[in-house]
């Protein structure tokens, strides 16, 4: 599952990776007990820039409340609030896809693509998750009727799995459906409250009602 994740990691690679981990880890305890850091960990010393950084335009923004309208550093003021500005709202944009990411990569590994004919890569840039919750299965094919399963919205694709406990403390998902999001249908069921039938659309044009 990794190796279809980072396709182009090789065994060393993956291994560099590990050890480089442990290492930042290492190093995170032992900088934390230093009296220097005030009980504080790697993290905190990471985030302290980037939050300073959006402080700069409330500072700007302060000065400029104080200073006169013909006055000849006011221009110049204005000109330096609008690039911290922007650079704060690049620095969010970038920050919420590093953690969307994050988000996609954890899904991608709790997925057992097994029984599908294709496994795609989940965490890739532009995905993102709409909706994921857990439903329970009233009819459909593949899948024992009253199954409770894990349904996974995402801007382009949905998926559909059984959740089955590996370890005590690990549940894996195995997918049984996964479908581009244009060949998947979402109705009502009439009369029948908090029921939906999703429809899912193959490419060879046949039909397959999951839910």
């Amino acid at each position: 599952m990794r190796q279809s994740f980072l396709p182009s990691a090789s065994t060393t690679g993956m291994s560099f990776r590990w050890n480089a981990q442990q290492e930042l880890k290492k190093f995170d305890r032992v900088a934390s007990v230093d009296p220097r850091a005030r009980g504080l960990g790697l993290e905190a010393f990471v985030l302290a820039p980037a939050q300073r950084l959006a402080r700069y335009p409330l500072l700007l923004d302060a000065i400029l409340r104080h200073t006169d309208e013909a006055a000849q550093e006011r221009e110049a003021t204005e000109a330096a609030k609008r690039k911290f500005s922007l650079a704060v709202s690049l620095c969010n944009e970038h920050i919420r896809t590093v953690e969307n990411l994050v988000e996609l990569s954890s899904i991608q590994t709790m997925l057992d693509w097994s029984g599908v004919p294709k496994a795609p890569v989940i965490a890739v840039s532009g995905r993102a998750l709409v909706k994921r919750g857990s439903m329970q299965l009233l009819s459909g094919t593949g899948v024992r009727k009253g199954s409770r399963v894990e349904v996974f919205l995402f801007t382009d694709m949905f998926v559909c799995a059984r959740s089955r406990a590996v370890f005590a403390s690990l549940r894996k998902c195995s997918v049984f459906v996964a479908q581009h999001r244009s060949l998947v249908e979402v109705a009502g069921v009439a009369g029948q409250e908090n029921t939906l039938q999703v429809t899912v659309y193959a490419d060879s044009g046949e039909t397959r009602t999951v839910l």
